[in-house]
């Protein structure tokens, strides 16, 4: 994984590309679609939630490879029944060994108070070294998009949980039930739950590069 640049002012000098978004999520609607998706699938709200997240509350992700929260994979978990293509941790990061370089460092800091009696969202930050080859790849090509990014042809439906297209493609969305313990498969469109409200595309410049000015 690269998130640097190098710069032409300083030898061995290097900055990186900052993408910035400021998200609000509607916990109201998410939990009202989770409830919603639990009354039909026979699953309890908190499995349901995670289906469209990838991971539990405490972390702890839907795929069945490991028990380690970040060390994982989805091979074993070829027809998305563990962990569903359109879940967020898996249209964002397929953790496919041809994958890597899209790979970004990143980090979110919420906003809002606790009791809900203010929005509350998220303020999302990465460095990159290609905002085109890796942000906008994740967020354009995976996030948005209808297929599955493992499998091109394969229909899931856009990111369950942040997809910000103006047409989510919802339909498509197919989650993994036991109803009456024969597995199958429920079709729920989850309704969109964040809002994306802007962002900026920034340049991070070396402490070294800063000194040689």
């Amino acid at each position: 994984m690269s998130i640097l640049v190098p710069e032409s002012l300083a030898e061995q000098s290097f900055g990186s590309y900052l993408v910035f978004r400021k998200i609000e999520q509607d916990i109201a609607a998410f939990q009202r679609s989770r409830q919603e998706l639990a009354n039909l699938s026979e699953l309890d709200e908190k499995a349901c939630g995670a289906l469209v997240v990838g991971r539990f509350e405490d972390g702890t992700p839907r795929s069945a490879t490991s028990n380690n929260l970040n060390n994982f994979n989805f091979l074993p978990d070829p027809q998305g029944r563990q962990c569903p293509f359109q879940s967020h941790i898996r249209k964002t990061n397929t953790r496919l060994d041809s994958d890597n370089m899209t790979r970004m460092a990143r980090r979110g800091l919420s906003y809002g108070k606790k009791d809900f009696s203010t929005t509350v969202g998220l303020l999302f930050f990465c460095h990159v070294a290609n905002i085109i080859l890796q942000f906008e790849k994740i967020q354009g090509t995976w996030v948005n998009s209808r297929s599955a990014s493992e499998l091109p042809a394969f229909r899931c439906g856009s990111d369950a949980l942040i997809a910000t297209s103006d047409v989510r493609y919802a339909n498509d969305h197919k989650w993994p039930i036991e109803t009456s313990k024969i597995p199958s498969w429920l079709n729920f469109p989850f309704v969109k739950c964040v809002a994306l409200k802007g962002g900026e595309y920034l340049y991070t410049p070396s402490i070294r590069l800063l000194q040689g000015l």
